[in-house]
C-alpha cells in the first residue's frame, strides 16, 4: 500500500507527512480526509483502513470531529445510524445556535 498521499499535505500543517503513521493516527488521518479530502484521497483512505475502522470512527468521534455537514454525509453514505454524541454537544448547539 503507497503512503499517504501528499495532496493531502496541506490539512496537516502542524506535522510532516512522513511523521503520521495511519494505524498510530488513524483518528485525525480520518477526520481530515473525510472532511476535506478529494475523491481520490478518499478511495485512498478506505483502501488503507478499511470501511470497518472508518464506521467505527463515525460512532465515537465523528460527531464531536467532524463538522455537521460531513458528518451527515458520511453516515448517510455507511449507513451508520447509532453513534456517540456527549451530552455537552448538544449543548453547543443551544448556546450557539448551531
Amino acid at each position: 500500500m503507497e503512503g499517504i498521499p501528499l495532496t493531502l499535505a496541506p490539512y496537516f500543517p502542524e506535522c510532516d507527512l512522513r511523521e503520521i503513521d495511519p494505524d498510530r493516527d488513524a483518528d485525525i488521518l480520518i477526520e481530515r480526509t473525510l472532511e476535506y479530502g478529494d475523491r481520490g484521497e478518499v478511495t485512498w483512505l478506505f483502501k488503507r483502513l478499511g470501511e470497518s475502522r472508518i464506521k467505527e470512527f463515525l460512532r465515537r468521534r465523528g460527531a464531536r470531529a467532524l463538522s455537521k455537514r460531513a458528518f451527515a454525509f458520511w453516515c448517510l453514505v455507511l449507513g451508520v445510524e447509532q453513534w456517540h454524541c456527549p451530552a455537552w454537544a448538544g449543548m453547543a448547539d443551544l448556546l450557539w445556535g448551531r
